[in-house]
């Protein structure tokens, strides 16, 4: 495979169709190895660093007769720094430039800096950005690699971030984002789930801060089979209503759709929760307005089966692992545990949701191109850099 020298690297701002982009850019991707929707993800991140300019160069490889004599990271420093004079990232007075180039099958980066951000992108910075780049570098997923570095660059330029102002939160966010699945959560009707598994997430956690606290006579809100809200409560339900509470002789409480069709199945002639036999006559219950518990232990096996039906019906929200160390806290009557594991993964599933739509913000932004006006960068000069092997 014939590699590119840095003299046949175009300028996305004058020739941004051979970059692989659709407008003006800061991003030139000549061999199109990143998706459409990622530069526009990745040039709305750029357009949000307001205190340097950064390009981006993303190739399969150096031309082998480029520097031949020496290594491949001594060749990408020598690569990425050229295209950065070339380009003239960065203000000519200011020398803020920043220029991330990667070569794919040399498995090269180098982030090239000028002597305005020097000070903030050291030595220990770089290589830091650098080796949480690796992992994805290594999966091939190199969109998220580099949308990880500008955020981790704004992140230690001191710009205002999305994020908490801590780099691992980056870290952190990003690391969901490949264990989810960051292309499952721009499909709409997905996030939709994951927001609505989120707030059954919340109703049970308040559940549990109320058993916590020693309060008793909780009046449940929603149904533990379907986990929605009941629909009005008693006594201005109606008998129409699917979704009115029900309630069994247990106290365990239902809406009247999934209890109507839990009997119709063959067999199932016992409370779903705690299995206390339901006698022909309890198969009619009357409409009920509270849920009347005594201890938080006996609230137990109603969390259990919640936690069932929310691993069946969410499960991008409780997954095996988080169901499994749930159940274990439950069995082990440790409430304070079971709270906690459940709150993590709250937080985790906030961050998810608020780092998709920053990303679909990016997204949209990002689709129009950069937010530099002229036809060039501001002239500003490589003054060095760091790199490294993936």
């Amino acid at each position: 495979m014939k590699g590119l020298l840095p003299s046949a690297i175009p300028n996305p701002l004058l020739d941004f169709l051979k970059c692989g982009r659709h407008v003006k850019s800061t991003i030139c991707d000549p061999e199109n190895i990143l998706k459409a929707e990622n530069k526009n993800v990745l040039e709305g991140f750029i357009n949000q660093v307001k205190n340097a300019e950064i390009g981006v160069l993303v190739i399969k490889l150096m031309d082998k007769r480029y520097n031949s004599g020496k290594d491949a990271e001594e060749r990408s420093e020598l690569f990425a720094r050229q295209v950065h004079d070339d380009w003239g990232i960065g203000s000519k007075d200011q020398d803020n430039g920043i220029l991330i180039f990667l070569s794919t099958d040399d498995r090269v980066v180098f982030i090239s800096t000028g002597t305005g951000v020097s000070k903030e992108l050291n030595v220990g910075n770089i290589d830091g950005i650098i080796g949480h780049m690796r992992p994805y570098l290594q999966r091939k997923d190199y969109a998220t690699a580099i949308e990880h570095s500008v955020l981790e660059i704004k992140n230690v330029l001191g710009s205002r971030t999305y994020f908490d102002d801590n780099t691992l939160v980056v870290l952190f966010v990003f690391a969901l984002f490949v264990f989810f699945g960051i292309s499952a959560y721009k499909d709409h009707r997905k996030m939709k789930k994951l927001k609505k598994g989120r707030a059954v997430l919340s109703k049970m956690m308040a559940e549990v801060e109320r058993d916590e606290n020693g309060i008793v006579g909780y009046e449940s809100q929603s149904c533990p089979i379907c986990l929605e809200d009941f629909s009005e409560p008693c006594p201005e339900a109606t008998t129409e209503a699917p979704n009115r509470p029900m309630t069994l002789q247990c106290k365990h409480i239902f809406c009247y759709s999934c209890l109507s069709d839990f009997f119709k199945t063959p067999g199932q002639k016992k409370c779903p929760i705690c299995r206390s036999p339901i006698k022909t006559d309890q198969q009619n219950s009357n409409c009920t307005d509270s849920h009347q518990i005594l201890s938080p232990q006996s609230r137990y096996p109603e969390y259990q089966y919640r936690l069932e039906r929310m691993h069946v019906l969410y499960p991008e929200v409780v997954d095996y692992g988080l169901f499994r160390s749930a159940s274990t806290s439950l069995n082990q009557a440790s409430l304070q545990q079971f709270r906690q594991v459940m709150e993590e993964r709250r937080i985790e599933v906030n961050r998810i949701i608020s780092s998709s739509q920053a990303q679909q913000q990016a997204a949209s932004i990002g689709n129009r191109g950069t937010r530099i006006t002229g036809s060039s960068f501001g002239g500003g000069k490589s003054s060095g850099g760091r790199g490294g092997r993936f």
